[in-house]
Formats: structure tokens, C-alpha cells, sequence
């Protein structure tokens, strides 16, 4: 008997639980994927702000 099988359609659509300060939110693959990019491109841009004001000082 074999294991059953997902599409990758179907797998993009299961849920996942993501941490927001100290509360955990079940949402789908794609949104958790966009927040955490968008909170990574924030992260970069914040660090290479800060690298532009120490070469300033």
C-alpha cells in the first residue's frame, strides 16, 4: 500500500501556525512566505541605513 499523494497545489494550501511577537497564527505557505520576505527586505534596508550613517560619522 503506498503513502498517499499531494500535489504541490495542494501542499501550497495547507496552513502553517507563524509568530507574531508572542502569538503563533495559522495561515497559508504563501502569506507566511511573503511576510517573512518583506520583514527580511525591511531587516536589509534598515542595516544598510545604518551602515550609510556610521560612514558619515
Amino acid at each position: 500500500m503506498s503513502a498517499p499523494t499531494s500535489s504541490k497545489s495542494d501542499l501550497l494550501k495547507e496552513g502553517v501556525y507563524q509568530r507574531n511577537g508572542n502569538l503563533l497564527f495559522r495561515t497559508t505557505i504563501q502569506k507566511a512566505t511573503a511576510s517573512e520576505k518583506k520583514q527580511l527586505d525591511t531587516a536589509k534596508a534598515k542595516l544598510q541605513k545604518d551602515d550609510i550613517l556610521k560612514s558619515f560619522s
